[in-house]
Parts: structure tokens; sequence; C-alpha cells
């Protein structure tokens, strides 16, 4: 299965003498007691496009990944046939109309 991008926002509770060491602690940290929440990436946030994300198989920026996936999408967006037959040919209401 082919990884795709998420952004991931974790709330982390550590304990420390300031916010200096506090953003130390949590790179430190074991992620005892965390929220987590995720959701699939369709824009990068400003800052973030040149980033490598975390997990990656390979070197592609986070704009990169989410460049390629809109790439992806778009050769695979299935073909919608409107199955309305009014609004397929005009002749068609007023042929069923007249059955």
């Amino acid at each position: 299965m082919e990884k795709k991008l998420y952004r991931v926002k974790v709330i982390l509770y550590v304990m420390a003498e300031n916010e200096s060491d506090a953003r130390m602690a949590a790179t430190n940290a074991a992620f005892d007691i965390f929220e987590c929440t995720a959701r699939r990436v369709d824009a990068i946030d400003p800052g973030w496009e040149e980033a490598i994300p975390y997990n990656s198989d390979d070197r592609r920026t986070c704009a990169e990944v989410v460049a390629d996936q809109k790439i992806v999408a778009q050769r695979f967006i299935p073909f919608q046939v409107d199955t309305h037959l009014d609004r397929m040919d005009p002749r068609a209401s007023r042929m069923a109309a007249a059955q």
C-alpha cells in the first residue's frame, strides 16, 4: 500500500523550568501522555513546503508529495455518467412523457 501525506497535530504535556526547556523535553519524549489528531493533506502550511516528511520512504519534500498526489488523483478521477435521461438528451424527456 502506498503511503500518503498526513498532517498530525500532537499536544504533549511536559514538565520544565521554561519554554525552551519544555521544547527540548518534548523532542526527547516517549509520548506517554499526548493528544493526537491526523488528517490527509491537501495543502501545505506556510514554511513546511521544503520539509521532508517524517517516516518518508524517499527524499521528496512535502510540496513535492502533495503535487504528486494531485497528479495521481487527476489521472484516476472516475468518469461520471449522468443517468438522468432528460439531461442527456432533451428529446428523451419528451419520449418518456409520450409513453
